[in-house]
């Protein structure tokens, strides 16, 4: 204890600031160690959560990535399958390569093409009958499956239609416009006689001589 001096009290006065100062600074420092270990713990935590989101984030990128790699593997695979079936699809009409498949829709069409290619100017002009048969030794056609079962052309209205189409004079016969509008008491009857040409018998080699002596006379 000190004594109450004049001494005294100053030893003693002196001694009670530095111990003030001192608790002070120990204070201080306690609070900076506080202050820098909350500051640590926060940075800490912050890292922590940056490389939570960047390890986050790199796995949403990698599963993005997956995801549209696998998705277009899958629309690559679909359109190989797609080209394969129609492939596919285009041999499978017919029965061997390089043929055309003749349907009741097609087959007045694709004897037209084939006289114009073949055929034209040959004179008189060649009845369907005689077209379709000539076709068919040509190993260019083949008959659609159609045929096999209910599919069979009208006869009387097939060579009408195909003699309007060839020759426009032929409408002025009644009997053609009849049997290609109009549906007779018989519907697969034998067609009149305006149906005949002069081709009945006549082989394929003979009919594509004459058409090429035709031809080379109309280019000359």
């Amino acid at each position: 204890m000190c004594k109450k001096t004049w001494a005294s009290r100053t030893t003693c006065l002196h001694a009670t600031r530095r111990s003030k100062n001192v608790r002070v600074i120990f204070l201080f420092f306690d609070y900076t160690r506080s202050v820098s270990h909350v500051c640590w713990l926060v940075s800490f935590a912050f890292l922590l959560s940056l490389t939570r989101y960047r390890t986050l984030g790199r796995s949403a990128a990698r599963s993005l990535a997956r995801s549209l790699a696998r998705s277009l593997a899958r629309s690559a695979a679909r359109g190989m399958l797609a080209l394969y079936r129609e492939g596919y699809k285009k041999k499978s009409d017919v029965m061997t390569l390089n043929k055309i498949t003749l349907t009741q829709k097609n087959v007045q069409y694709e004897m037209f093409k084939f006289y114009k290619e073949h055929l034209h100017p040959l004179s008189p002009v060649p009845s369907l009958r005689h077209m379709l048969m000539w076709a068919l030794q040509s190993s260019m056609y083949l008959m659609g499956w159609q045929f096999s079962f209910n599919g069979q052309l009208n006869w009387s209205a097939a060579e009408a239609n195909w003699r309007l189409v060839m020759d426009p004079l032929a409408a002025t016969n009644y009997e053609i416009v009849e049997a290609a509008c109009f549906v007779g008491e018989h519907r697969g009857g034998r067609p009149g006689p305006w149906a005949e040409d002069v081709y009945t018998g006549v082989p394929w080699a003979d009919v594509c001589m004459t058409a090429r002596d035709q031809q080379d006379a109309a280019e000359a």
